[in-house]
This record gives structure tokens, sequence and C-alpha cells, in this order.
């Protein structure tokens, strides 16, 4: 999606990949293999290190969860970037994945949302504003320059989401 706009982009598997970043997406995936791959990397105290200097993050779907302050089903450590309460796979298992739309903030129409085997976004903490719902349910979250996704925008045509993310950052 970062392509089709226009933006450069680097993979990031090393501190040092990080250094020359300006923002940073944490992707989708199965969360608990990407922690250990943090911590293993190093890049986990490097992360928390980046998003205390006030760059941008966006983390879809197993990126929202590594970002969450408290995970659960199971619990498991995290980067404590966003101060909210996420469950995982709490739509149901991979047959109950799915594309749904929900109202956003972001534009008029209603936003398309791509959701596999996707957290929950139970509780939200002070300062922390939703711009997309999905059953009652914050399902994109922002505070400041971090940004959340419980869905992959990135699997759809509409890049509403990420055209948000560029602005974000450029403020």
């Amino acid at each position: 999606m970062l392509k089709r706009l226009g933006v450069k982009t680097v993979e990031v598997r090393t501190t040092a990949d990080l250094t020359g970043c300006d923002a940073l997406i944490l992707p989708g995936g199965e969360s608990s293999t990407q922690l250990q791959f943090l911590k293993e990397e190093g890049l986990f105290d490097s992360i928390k290190q980046f998003a205390k200097r006030g760059a941008g993050i966006f983390g879809t779907c197993a990126g929202a969860i590594l970002m969450a302050k408290d995970v659960r089903n199971p619990a498991q450590d995290s980067l404590g970037i966003l101060d909210m309460t996420v469950t995982r796979n709490a739509y149901g298992r991979q047959l109950a994945s799915d594309i749904f739309f929900g109202e956003s903030k972001l534009s008029g129409a209603p936003l398309e949302m791509v959701f596999i085997r996707a957290p929950i976004i139970e509780r939200t903490g002070p300062g922390i504003k939703t711009l997309a719902e999905f059953e009652g349910k914050p399902a994109l979250v922002q505070k400041g320059k971090v940004l959340a996704a419980t869905f992959h925008p990135e699997l759809t045509t509409d890049s509403t989401v990420h055209e948000h993310f560029l602005k974000m950052i450029a403020a």
C-alpha cells in the first residue's frame, strides 16, 4: 500500500535498520512469534525507545497486539506503547475471518475492514481516540503519532487509513 502511495520503505530486521526510519509499521501475523523475534534481535527495547522519541508507529492486527499495554487470551508480554487492553483472536478462528464495513471518522463512507483472527480492543486509556468501530468496539485508534488497527487495511484497495498515517506522521 505504501509503495502504491509513492512512499519509500525499508524492511526493519535489525536495530540498525530502525535507526534510519522516520516511522514504523508493525504488521499483522502471529504476535507471539513476532514478539520472540523482536526480543531475539534486540528490537523490542529499540522500538520502545523509538516510540518514546515520538516517532510514528502503526500496528495492524498482530502489530496492534504488540503495541497494547495489556494483552489477553492468553496474556503475553508487549511493547506497552498504547494504554489499551486487547483480546487476541477475539473474532474467532481462521474460518471466522471475513471482510466487514464499519463506521469511520476518517471519511464519510464506511471503512472496509479485513479481519483475520483479529483481536478486539476491550479498553482504551486516556487520550486514545477511536477513529473507526466494528460491532461497537474500537477497530482503529490513535494517540498522537501512534495508530493501531485490529484489521488489515493493506489488504483492501482503500488507502484511507494509510493516507491518514502519512498525514499523521508528517504533522
